[in-house]
């Protein structure tokens, strides 16, 4: 069985492409990308109790840390000065707030790549004893 590559060069590449798709543009060598994927590496090696990723668990972590990356750039958007957070129209008399759909849309496909693959996961899992 093969196993991922330490640097994980192509699944770089594709964490880096899938973000582009989200109008997300993050570097080769940015720490924030190397951070996510040594959290979700060790995630995914802790639940299935094995020291080395085989490779067709690569995908899975390309997807978990393109929806961490972008959960965590959705929130940084939120609390930032330039967007104000997912309210699409406000009013000051008599109080409305309407909230956008695109923010729902957007949670829901951040939690779908988060929670990527775990059949996958799983099928790699070894019992400890």
């Amino acid at each position: 069985m093969k196993n991922i590559d330490l640097d994980m060069t192509q699944g770089i590449k594709r964490i880096i492409e899938l973000l582009s798709k989200y109008n997300v543009k993050i570097a080769e060598d940015d720490p924030l990308l190397f951070l996510y994927i040594d959290l979700v590496t060790n995630d995914i090696k802790d639940i299935c109790n094995i020291s080395v990723l085989p490779q067709k668990l690569e995908p899975v972590i390309v997807m978990r840390v393109v929806g961490s990356i972008l959960e965590q750039k959705k929130y940084a958007a939120i609390n930032s000065s330039e967007e104000m957070g997912p309210v699409k129209s406000q009013s000051m008399g008599d109080t409305s707030i309407t909230f956008g759909e695109t923010d729902f849309k957007l949670k829901d496909e951040v939690d779908r790549l988060k929670n990527y693959g775990m059949n996958t996961i799983l099928s790699c899992r070894r019992l400890k004893w």
